[in-house]
């Protein structure tokens, strides 16, 4: 009595189960970047399933690492991390943001706790200790900052 391969749901969990993680964990952030010749915006919508912090010396708060993680990016051809402009047809200089466009109902936040010294070659852990408020209005992280939507969310910490 042989089980054929189309069947068998063993290794794969049901289109049910999944759905339902794809919606407690899923969520939406857009890159917008602008050209600094034609001052045309590229939208660009990524998936995501967890936020991950950089975790710099300054920063005290969860809000610190998300202010630095939306903060605007510059995009130059001086460092060699130009941004290829559809317009314009090359690369060009451009400033690039980031906002969530789609909250997830159950939010996931990892630090990047690690760092490599280049003149060192040694790779060193962050331990500073970060405060993790026990609600936060992520309106401010999103591209509609109006306070029409319930986007303050509760904090569980292990």
């Amino acid at each position: 009595n042989e089980m054929s391969m189309e069947t068998s749901n063993i290794g794969n969990p049901p289109a049910q189960i999944g759905q339902c993680i794809k919606s407690l964990f899923e969520g939406t952030e857009t890159l917008d970047t602008t050209c600094h010749t034609c001052r045309q915006t590229t939208s660009k919508p990524e998936v995501f399933w967890c936020i991950i912090l950089q975790l710099q010396s300054l920063f005290n708060t969860l809000e610190d690492c998300l202010q630095y993680y939306i903060a605007p990016e510059t995009m130059s051809l001086t460092t060699n991390n130009a941004f290829e402009c559809s317009n314009c047809g090359k690369g060009q200089d451009a400033t690039r943001t980031r906002h969530i466009s789609k909250q997830p109902e159950i939010m996931i936040f990892q630090f990047s706790r690690f760092s490599f010294d280049l003149n060192t070659h040694q790779g060193t852990k962050n331990r500073k200790l970060v405060e993790i408020p026990s609600q936060l209005d992520l309106d401010i992280y999103t591209q509609n900052s109006s306070k029409s939507s319930n986007t303050i969310k509760k904090f569980f910490c292990p």
